[in-house]
């Protein structure tokens, strides 16, 4: 009986934080590179795949919240350039981006998911600019961007913590794997 009680709840729980990521998040069209020169643009992808299907991942720039990331999905923010420190926070793990950006260009960072111990996990990974798969993503997978609203700032506030544990574990060296993007990487 307390295991059907447990149940229900961890279903409850897993509903709500789906609501959430719909009020969070909504469908984005492209954004053009060239439309603003004095930014660079960050283009993440999730292409679908065999495993973290139902996985979804909250994509941060440093302490700025960018939206979350479900399979099939795309989506794209506006950067100053200069050092920038991209995390990924998976149900089971953080991944890391260090990305130094140059206004006028577009970076691509990929989303691998694969199995955890009891979730999926996720590694971040830069995407040369010369990589053939890029215009087949961009027309395949469905742009999205997050919603700043009541209920992103409520969920921000929360993660702040946690992204701020996750920061200082990279700058300590604790972190020795990571995707690095570089100036040159941008198309």
């Amino acid at each position: 009986m307390k295991r059907d009680g447990f149940r229900a709840s961890l279903l409850v729980a897993l509903a709500l934080s789906l609501c959430a990521c719909e009020t969070i998040m909504s469908r984005a069209t492209l954004t053009d590179a060239r439309s603003d020169p004095s930014s660079a643009l960050v283009t993440l992808l999730r292409p679908a795949g065999y495993f973290g299907e139902g996985s979804t991942v909250g994509m941060w720039d440093g302490r700025y919240f960018v939206g979350f990331l479900h399979s099939g999905e795309l989506l794209q923010f506006r950067a100053a350039p200069g050092q920038h420190l991209l995390l990924a926070d998976a149900e089971e793990n953080w991944s890391y981006a260090r990305a130094d950006l140059r206004a006028g260009k577009e970076y691509f960072v990929r989303l691998n998911m694969f199995p955890g111990i009891l979730a999926n996990r996720v590694a971040l990974a830069t995407v040369p600019k010369t990589d053939e798969r890029i215009p087949g993503w961009l027309a395949r997978l469905q742009p999205v961007a997050a919603n700043h609203n009541d209920t992103t700032r409520s969920y921000t506030v929360g993660r702040v913590p946690n992204v701020d544990a996750a920061i200082a574990k990279f700058k300590s060296g604790a972190v020795t794997s990571f995707a690095d993007v570089k100036p040159d990487d941008g198309r």
